[in-house]
């Protein structure tokens, strides 16, 4: 394996994201012909507007949710990231289960992965056999040799289209200023 795909060290990780991803139902499309919202941390894409930046060489763990939404749970979420690969080290999925499943390392790579949907977990304890809970995916990402602007979106292209998009940009961690 070349070194850019070695396995990520969490001892590494400097900075940790939360992306919390939604879908909004619209007020009935065949009646007031409105479409769901699909954002992002709360917002829709704006072109030039950079959402997430990270330094050139840094590690980051990012935890991508999909949340509840009018007390509903919402479609998988494809995420996708352009240029930089992620390693998952952690999934819930609360339709099968209320605890996350930590993945054994060696990780995998993944450049594409669905966030599942908020679900009332079949174990939930009694008390909250009634209480939706978000799923999340946990990821560890370096940002090795790439620096400029790029996406990271939902990969149905009807959220993308209407909102569920970010600007990113990888920012070098040196500078070419020089002293004088």
């Amino acid at each position: 394996m070349p070194d850019f795909l070695a396995d990520i060290d969490r001892k590494k990780v400097v900075v940790r994201r939360d992306l919390h991803f939604a879908t909004t139902p619209g007020a009935g499309r065949a009646a007031t012909n409105v479409a769901p919202a699909h954002t992002i941390n709360g917002k829709k894409f704006e072109d030039h507007i950079i959402d997430q930046a990270m330094l050139l060489g840094a590690t980051e763990e990012w935890t991508l949710y999909n949340d509840i939404v009018n007390n509903g749970g919402g479609p998988a979420h494809p995420f996708h990231i352009h240029i930089n690969p992620f390693q998952v080290t952690e999934i819930l999925n609360p339709a099968v289960s209320k605890d996350p499943f930590t993945l054994p390392d060696p990780w995998v790579w993944w450049d594409n992965i669905a966030i599942p949907p908020a679900a009332i977990p079949p174990d939930a304890a009694k008390e909250d056999k009634d209480k939706l809970v978000s799923g999340y995916i946990k990821f560890l990402s370096r940002f090795v040799d790439y620096t400029g602007a790029y996406v990271l979106h939902c990969h149905i292209l009807g959220h993308e289209d209407r909102g569920m998009m970010q600007l990113v940009q990888v920012i070098s961690n040196t500078t070419t200023v020089g002293h004088h």
